[in-house]
């Protein structure tokens, strides 16, 4: 595993140990283990505050040095939601904050995945923080956060003067669809308050937020996106097909009482529209 005595210390939180260890000038600070860890990442992952100190006090420290699948002493500090942590490593002069993992990650997606709020404050602080930085299969900070229904979170980044609310994931999701399709009430108020959201946006498949709550049943997330002045019903799906009336209404009488409500959320939307194929009714009344 090619552990050294510096590295265990740093990850049992050995303060007086790794203190020994960093006194004497032949340690070497940034050796790491066949997975990639170093003994900042170590300290920084289990959260041990006065062991990171120490470790960024010394002039060799190598504060961005990435694990074999990507994480650095950021991302696992942010990850793990260790705010004291994050703070010291955001001080030290060299921090990069936007590094990705394999996959994409930053540390500003993984604590907003998380729903550690303390740990998004500190990063969204930074200077150099992306805040619409994408994995690689799309997904961002704020996507995350809505798609977990972590209200406090999706406020902060909301709040940042450069968030993207529209940005579409590979499949063409964006935060608004993940949170209605979740229904996550509160969040998807905060994404309707946004000046720029669009809450018409479809999926690579067609789906639209009000659609993905509708098929799930979720009527206060319905009611929401229906209050919206930009809201559109008349909508197909890329799957859906050529429905009429009377196969609406026949679904409607087998409708359960939780999706009759929702369905009745959608026919008392300008009736004009009745009878002009509404998928996002149809769905609702299946």
């Amino acid at each position: 595993m090619k552990f050294t005595p510096l590295i265990l210390a740093c990850d049992r939180g050995n303060k007086d140990f790794v203190k020994l260890l960093l006194f004497h000038h032949h340690v070497a600070i940034n050796t790491q283990t066949q997975a990639g860890e170093t003994a900042l990442i170590a300290a920084s992952n289990n959260g041990h505050e006065a062991v990171v100190k120490l470790l960024l006090f010394h002039h060799d420290v190598a504060v961005n040095t990435q694990t074999k699948i990507g994480w650095t002493a950021l991302y696992a500090a942010s990850d793990n939601g260790h705010a004291a942590v994050v703070e010291l490593l955001l001080s030290h002069c060299d921090i990069a904050v936007n590094t990705q993992t394999k996959v994409g990650c930053t540390a500003l997606i993984a604590a907003s995945n998380s729903g550690h709020v303390a740990v998004v404050k500190l990063l969204l602080s930074h200077r150099d923080i992306a805040v619409n930085t994408q994995t690689k299969i799309g997904w961002t900070a704020l996507y995350d956060a809505s798609d977990n229904g972590h209200e406090a979170v999706v406020k902060l980044l909301l709040s940042h003067c450069d968030i993207a609310v529209n940005t579409q994931t590979k499949i063409g999701w964006i935060a608004l669809i993940a949170a209605s399709n979740s229904g996550h009430v509160a969040v998807v108020k905060l994404l309707l308050s946004h000046r720029d959201i669009d809450v018409n946006i479809q999926t690579k498949m067609g789906w639209t937020a009000l659609y993905a709550a509708s098929d799930n049943g979720h009527e206060a997330v319905v009611k929401l996106l229906l209050s919206h002045r930009n809201v559109t019903v008349k909508h197909r799906p890329k799957q859906a097909g050529q429905h009429s009336v009377l196969l609406l209404i026949t679904a409607m009488q087998l409708s359960s009482n939780c999706c009759s409500l929702t369905a009745t959320l959608l026919l008392t939307h300008r009736p004009k529209w009745v009878g002009q194929h509404s998928v996002p009714l149809l769905i609702a009344a299946i």
